[in-house]
């Protein structure tokens, strides 16, 4: 569950530093918000949000078991957790593409 809260406020930090560059630094707004690959950039980080939610609502409940005590983890929060892995790795290579204008109409 600590893992789980370290990773919501990372999840804030990177919201956060997201907008900071979308409005005030670097390229303009207008950069990323007419680039296909940045909506299918933040597309992707809301699955990943959606996701997210399973794990953290099963840790949450756990919370209220005693310390000591077993709790059998499902199949599905494995995957679940994979799938963030997944998505999360290609975020790199979105922002990559993005950077370089790939996605941008030259008119």
């Amino acid at each position: 569950q600590h893992l789980d809260i370290l990773y919501a406020l990372s999840v804030v930090g990177v919201l956060g530093t997201g907008f900071a560059q979308w409005f005030w630094v670097g390229k303009s707004a207008e950069f990323y918000s007419n680039n296909p690959i940045f909506h299918v950039k933040i597309t992707l980080f809301l699955i990943m949000g959606l996701i997210s939610a399973y794990p953290t609502i099963f840790f949450a409940r756990q919370k209220k078991g005693e310390m000591a005590e077993e709790v059998a983890v499902p199949g599905i929060l494995h995957w679940s957790v994979r799938l963030e892995v997944v998505l999360l790795l290609a975020m790199p290579l979105l922002a990559s593409l993005m950077a370089r204008g790939v996605g941008l109409r030259l008119d």
